[in-house]
């Protein structure tokens, strides 16, 4: 988050309908890429199996796809992850 609201999105408000944001294209539908893309290649490096990453409903949010892989080796992979974001977004 920046300035406790989410990325992308205004001070004190909202953003418009979410239509224009699913799976959006431009700086003024996507908003965040190149955290996203930081983090897309920490997990590369870090062997973390990914088949897919988009820009989502809303402005700010993104979407990774973890796998394909057993249960079990998506759920590990999912914590490591999560952990690498949290790594991403001190540097911010």
């Amino acid at each position: 988050m920046q300035n406790e609201y989410p990325f992308g999105w205004p001070k004190g408000g909202f953003t418009g309908p979410q239509g224009p944001f699913y799976c959006g294209v431009g700086t003024e539908k996507v908003y965040g890429r190149d955290i996203v893309e930081d983090h897309m290649e920490m997990c590369l490096m870090a062997g973390i199996t990914l088949s897919g990453i988009n820009a989502e409903v809303m402005l700010g949010q993104w979407e990774y796809q973890v796998g394909p892989l057993p249960a079990l080796e998506v759920g590990d992979q999912l914590w490591v992850e999560r952990w690498l974001l949290e790594l991403s977004l001190i540097h911010i």
